[in-house]
């Protein structure tokens, strides 16, 4: 249940963040953002009742974080493809951690996802914490600096704040 939780907060973090990033680095659609943020972990959901429905003790913490780590981008690529979402928001759960990503044109919704994710995490501990943003190419197709915290921007904290308080409303 606590993973769940975490996991559903982080969703909604990153999701007002894609939102406001969408705003004003893109030209793709705020709601669509959104969506990819709320979605961009959705693997954990099916993964985690296949572990509750064992018989056996729960796995130790360590060798869940590693299944998850494992299947969820996966399954949730799969969630995603069974709702019939768009295929650019099915690329999100499956992408949005490949940290190295490259790709041509302009911004997509995993880069919106990936940069949020990012700077949700930037003054926290853990893994997402201790990337090195300088090599995040999703960072220069958003025209954002990897230094920037984007809080500190005009307007973002105020939009993030809007769109956070619209999710948890």
């Amino acid at each position: 249940k606590e993973r769940l939780r975490r996991s559903w907060a982080q969703s909604l973090e990153v999701a007002a963040l894609a939102q406001v990033l969408c705003t004003q680095c893109t030209m793709l659609r705020p709601e669509l953002a959104m969506l990819a943020g709320l979605a961009h972990e959705i693997g954990s959901l099916p993964v985690i009742r296949m572990i509750e429905a064992l018989d056996d003790e729960p796995p130790a913490p360590e060798a869940l974080d590693r299944v998850m780590r494992s299947l969820q981008p996966r399954v949730g690529r799969l969630v995603l493809q069974a709702w019939q979402f768009p295929d650019e928001l099915v690329e999100v759960p499956s992408r949005w951690m490949d940290f190295a990503r490259t790709h041509e044109g302009p911004a997509d919704y995993v880069d919106v996802v990936t940069v949020a994710a990012l700077q949700s995490h930037q003054h926290r501990k853990g893994r997402l914490a201790g990337i090195d943003r300088s090599r995040v190419p999703a960072f220069l197709k958003l025209d954002i600096s990897p230094e920037v915290d984007v809080f500190e921007l005009e307007g973002v904290k105020q939009s993030y704040e809007e769109s956070y308080a619209a999710l948890t409303g």
